[in-house]
């Protein structure tokens, strides 16, 4: 697959094996193309979170290809805020040492989109400001080496997972031109790939309850901006937003749109209702959600700084969330079991009663009549998604 300046696209920036089967099952059946995008937490050069190095995703990537049947060449992977966000705790030295390290092995695991972020004031910075964020962005544009990939810059986002730290500052048109003629000037000095995306703040995020719309006027503004300009703009936090929102975004010249967390929540969704109709009719039972809550309580790492308020509040929100840092939890042995023990359960339940619970319609059945229960409810939880990003960025069913 190239990236067609022409065109824009959804950016799916997941790593749980079911959801990407799930998206390759919807794009081969749809004749579409893909982008899959692993952030600096859940792959790195240490595993991240998902226990994977770039050339491990990737080649779960591929092996998921295989066994689908979705040619390899229709799919690029991508790297989302690589950077110093995993080492921000540690100091200048040794964070700046491993974002370089994160670049060279994503570049070497043959990813083709990479998006620089090194907005994170470090352990030892005395002075933090924009100077020094692009100073280290150039340092990390150096070492893209290929002309084949299609780079992203710009920071001013929330963290990843859209845990917003303070209120946004929206983007202002000057600091965006000072930036711009930065990262024309660094990729013409490396002899690198010109055409680039940006993000850009323009106030569209989503919290545990609570989704905000992007400041149209702004974007009309972004329009206006680069207009003739041989960059275009990228967006993140794009989950939960509607279709009219999405295509808005596109309308003014947004490349990209990202969309991360909406994918694993909606994927836990999938699995709480197959445990409520598991319980139903299975007399032994996987006991997923247990076996979540436990381990979530166990290790609080991943949700301390996003959930807080009352107990009872904060209990709602471990499973509930749309922030859904239940994604952290999927890869732990004891989750996995559970899972499978769900799906074997799911399995084995009479596919007609299975449909009529779930009120799934005959002509998805018919669509993906060769997939198992499991793995069809899956699908069938993520498919407005999936629908929603690829309609909005103008690609036709």
């Amino acid at each position: 697959m190239i990236i067609d300046k022409n065109k824009s696209y959804p950016c799916f920036c997941v790593s749980n094996y079911d959801v990407i089967k799930s998206l390759l099952l919807f794009v081969k059946k749809n004749k579409l193309p893909l982008i899959i995008e692993s952030t600096s937490s859940q792959v790195n050069q240490f595993g991240g979170y998902t226990n994977k190095t770039p050339k491990q995703f990737k080649h779960m990537i591929n092996t998921l290809c295989k066994k689908v049947n979705y040619p390899i060449n229709q799919i690029i992977i991508g790297g989302d805020h690589l950077g110093q966000f995993p080492w921000r705790k540690m100091k200048i030295n040794i964070a700046n040492q491993n974002a370089a390290k994160l670049v060279e092995a994503c570049v070497d695991a043959g990813y083709k989109k990479i998006h620089i972020d090194t907005s994170y004031k470090l352990l030892d910075d005395s002075k933090f400001g924009k100077k020094k964020v692009l100073n280290r962005s150039y340092k990390l544009i150096k070492l893209l080496k290929k002309k084949n990939i299609f780079p992203i810059f710009g920071t001013e986002v929330p963290f990843p997972g859209s845990k917003v730290q303070k209120k946004l500052q929206i983007t202002s048109i000057k600091d965006l031109d000072y930036e711009i003629g930065f990262y024309f000037k660094s990729l013409k000095k490396e002899n690198l790939n010109e055409t680039f995306a940006c993000v850009v703040e323009p106030g569209m995020y989503f919290e545990n309850q609570k989704i905000v719309k992007p400041k149209i006027n702004f974007l009309k503004k972004l329009k206006n901006y680069n207009e003739g300009k041989n960059f275009f703009y990228e967006a993140h936090s794009c989950d939960y937003q509607n279709f009219k929102t999405l295509t808005s975004l596109v309308k003014n010249n947004f490349k990209f749109l990202k969309v991360g967390p909406e994918l694993t929540y909606f994927y836990s969704r999938a699995i709480l209702k197959m445990e409520n109709l598991e319980k139903k009719l299975c007399s032994n039972f996987s006991k997923i959600s247990d076996v979540i809550l436990r381990n979530m309580k166990n290790d609080n790492s991943h949700w301390v700084e996003y959930y807080k308020g009352s107990e009872a509040y904060k209990n709602n929100l471990l499973l509930n969330s749309k922030l859904d840092r239940v994604r952290y939890y999927w890869k732990i042995e004891d989750v996995i079991k559970s899972v499978n023990f769900l799906k074997k359960n799911i399995n084995q339940i009479n596919k007609n009663v299975l449909y009529n619970h779930f009120k799934i319609n005959r002509s998805f059945i018919k669509k993906f009549s060769k997939l198992d229960n499991f793995q069809l409810i899956i699908l069938f939880f993520l498919e407005k998604t999936f629908i929603k990003f690829y309609k909005s960025c103008g690609f036709k069913f």
